[in-house]
């Protein structure tokens, strides 16, 4: 009797312990990437259908969770299949010490204690900031930041005014003079760079005052030699000293221009220069219907570039 009792509590025991519960759920699809996951599941939420997401040697798992009711299990799996095709049907056996484990594993995660993050003090950055020694201008920051972009130049040259005159005594001006010129200029890359001038253009008779902005185009020969072109414009001030009643001229004027240039150092260039120039002056005399159209000037100069 006793010996029968025993193996009837044995079994009660095992029964217990191995007891299984079949589960059914659907395995959704799967992904390689991280961020498939928050859309997919976005989806599902829309048919009201919880997921959960299980990882294995770099992919992703999307499952729903458990069904005890196999019609409500077929029913989503159809609906599931109209957005995710491959979706299918599994079975799940899951023993009771299987479910006290898994609760372990829950309940060891939910007592670990958390990481505080420890907040450092952050530092007084004012005394820095009114110290005048740290503070930087605009122009040395972008020297600093853009070294051998920023540049100058000083050129000097031969200068050609043509013009058209229905007075006779100004047949006798002349058009033949001297300037210089003053450039800054800003180096955007190896081929484009940008430049404003201030042209100087005087003979005994004529003063020519321009101030205009170039955009040009720069294509390296070799090591040493480069050409460019670009295209200028700007405003101009012209007069005559040698008439007293003639008036000054203010024009727009516009051009292109073409050089070459040598590179001596990392800061210097040498460079040859020629830019034909459409001022568009008419010098108009008081009291008179007398003119002076002045139309274009052609410029030839040399000078030297200097590399900030």
């Amino acid at each position: 009797m006793k010996f029968l009792t025993s193996i009837l509590i044995i079994f009660f025991i095992h029964t217990v312990l191995y007891a299984s519960t079949t589960y059914k759920r659907i395995w959704i699809t799967q992904t390689k990437n991280k961020s498939d996951i928050n859309l997919i599941k976005t989806k599902l939420a829309k048919m009201h259908i919880g997921t959960y997401v299980k990882e294995s040697h770099g992919i992703y798992k999307i499952y729903s969770f458990k069904y005890k009711n196999y019609d409500a299990l077929l029913y989503d799996t159809k609906r599931v299949r109209r957005v995710f095709k491959n979706a299918k049907m599994l079975k799940i056996t899951e023993t009771f010490t299987q479910k006290i484990v898994q609760k372990q594993k829950k309940d060891k995660l939910l007592l670990k204690p958390k990481k505080q993050k420890v907040i450092q003090p952050q530092k007084d950055l004012s005394k820095k900031q009114k110290n005048p020694t740290v503070q930087k201008t605009f122009l040395t920051q972008l020297l600093s930041q853009d070294k051998n972009k920023v540049f100058m130049t000083f050129s000097f040259g031969a200068n050609s005014i043509s013009a058209t005159t229905n007075n006779i005594l100004a047949k006798s001006i002349d058009n033949n003079s001297f300037g210089y010129r003053l450039e800054g200029g800003y180096q955007l890359n190896k081929n484009l760079f940008f430049t404003l001038s201030y042209l100087n253009s005087f003979t005994h008779d004529i003063f020519l005052d321009s101030i205009y902005l170039g955009i040009n185009y720069n294509y390296k020969i070799d090591k040493k030699y480069s050409v460019y072109a670009g295209v200028v414009s700007g405003i101009s001030l012209l007069r005559l000293d040698k008439y007293k009643d003639a008036q000054d001229s203010k024009s727009i004027l516009y051009g292109v221009q073409f050089g070459t240039i040598y590179l001596v150092d990392k800061n210097i260039d040498l460079f040859l220069a020629y830019q034909p120039v459409k001022i568009n002056h008419k010098v108009e005399f008081r009291d008179t219907n007398l003119y002076i159209q002045f139309n274009v000037i052609h410029n030839i100069e040399m000078g030297i570039k200097y590399n900030f």
